[in-house]
């Protein structure tokens, strides 16, 4: 007797089952694609949001230098001013991606989080003295998307190229070298982009 009754419990628990999923409705593809698509996110797990800076470094004995120099000068600099802490919490994510030297407009892209913008800017305006030789930097404009970024830099080096050679020349010969030295820098730019 025992078992009969075992049975007939497994049967009312399986029909309640089949009752269940009749009840319940059936998602369609779309649904089941959309479901397995929100997959949430840990709150710490967010993407890392960059800002680009745009900035010029101009030296007075006319003399360039390399990405890695002012990339050693920007980082003593943030230490000198945010101490060893803060260095530590913003040194990782700035990076000297790009320095423009070969034609003379000496603009200099740096890559920092979104929360250290004005910090980093600082930082690189108060650079004075780079292996012992005198220097002016100056920050000129702050992208976040890397198309506009792009579209910026290759106007300011040839505005600053141009414009930075003495000689009262006429605008459609400014113009011409302008658009040389744009299409010259433009793979360089395009590698540091991708």
């Amino acid at each position: 007797g025992e078992r009969r009754k075992e049975k007939q419990k497994q049967k009312k628990t399986t029909k309640k089952k089949k009752r269940d999923r009749r009840r319940t409705p059936l998602l369609t593809r779309r649904e089941r694609e959309r479901e397995s698509a929100c997959v949430c996110l840990p709150h710490n797990m967010v993407r890392f949001k960059n800002r680009y800076i745009i900035a010029r470094a101009l030296f007075h004995d006319k003399k360039p230098t390399s990405e890695h120099v002012l990339s050693n000068q920007l980082r003593l600099e943030i230490e000198s001013a945010f101490g060893v802490a803060g260095a530590r919490e913003m040194c990782p994510s700035v990076q000297v991606k790009y320095y423009e030297q070969k034609y003379g407009s000496n603009v200099v892209v740096l890559r920092c989080s979104r929360e250290d913008v004005r910090k980093v800017k600082l930082c690189f305006e108060n650079i004075e003295r780079v292996e012992g030789r005198t220097c002016t930097m100056r920050a000129v404009a702050v992208h976040g998307k890397l198309g506009s970024l792009k579209e910026n830099v290759l106007e300011k080096i040839g505005r600053f190229a141009v414009n930075g050679e003495d000689g009262d020349e006429e605008e459609e010969k400014k113009e011409e070298k302008r658009r040389k030295v744009r299409r010259k820098v433009e793979k360089a730019v395009e590698a540091m982009t991708s």
